[in-house]
């Protein structure tokens, strides 16, 4: 496991291949995506421990451990879904299955990334905030390899464009619905 997880991270057109072959079903995949939430919500509590959040986001759902697992939670699901759905109306052949692997594990692999950043805020600040910075633009070229494995897809450059794309949709959508329901931080309603 430990193996993979480095392919994952250093290789991941090889690590993909050997994800896609696991025999989890979709309850296994449930379970794994709880624990990977759980983990992550565990992280974020520490993370705020040292680097608490700014007062007026105190009151959010982010804030919380639990609020943060919950949002994780959702997060893989969603963005399962999003990888199969948008990769099979571009043409890909990838399954729900198989994108749900890929979410779980590519999160799995984020969260030890976030834990080498956790280690190195202790350390030296500065640098674990340009680590940090690093793992989002890393980590969003693991998740299109896996896409483009997933769906078959020749370009990995249409299939970043096509992943960041499919992201600015997800990201307005989301802001709008959240200014339409009323959700912001105190201090940044209009």
């Amino acid at each position: 496991m430990l193996q993979l997880m480095i392919a994952t991270l250093l290789n991941p057109r090889l690590a993909a291949p050997q994800v896609f072959r696991w025999a989890f079903g979709h309850n296994e995949l449930v379970l794994a995506a709880a624990l990977v939430a759980a983990l992550s919500g565990l992280h974020g509590g520490i993370s705020r421990l040292l680097v608490p959040l700014p007062e007026e986001f105190e009151n959010l759902i982010i804030a919380t451990p639990i609020g943060m697992a919950i949002i994780q939670l959702v997060s893989i699901f969603v963005v399962a879904a999003l990888i199969y759905r948008v990769g099979r109306a571009f043409g890909g052949h990838g399954d729900y299955l198989n994108a749900l692997k890929t979410t779980v594990w590519v999160s799995l692999a984020g969260l030890a990334l976030a834990l080498i950043s956790l280690v190195m805020m202790l350390v030296a600040p500065i640098l674990a905030q340009m680590f940090e910075l690093a793992t989002v633009f890393w980590m969003f070229f693991i998740f299109a390899v896996f896409i483009q494995q997933l769906h078959g897809f020749e370009s990995l450059f249409t299939t970043m464009a096509g992943a960041f794309g499919t992201l600015l949709v997800v990201a307005i959508g989301v802001a709008t619905a959240l200014a339409v329901l009323g959700v912001m931080p105190v201090g940044m309603e209009p």
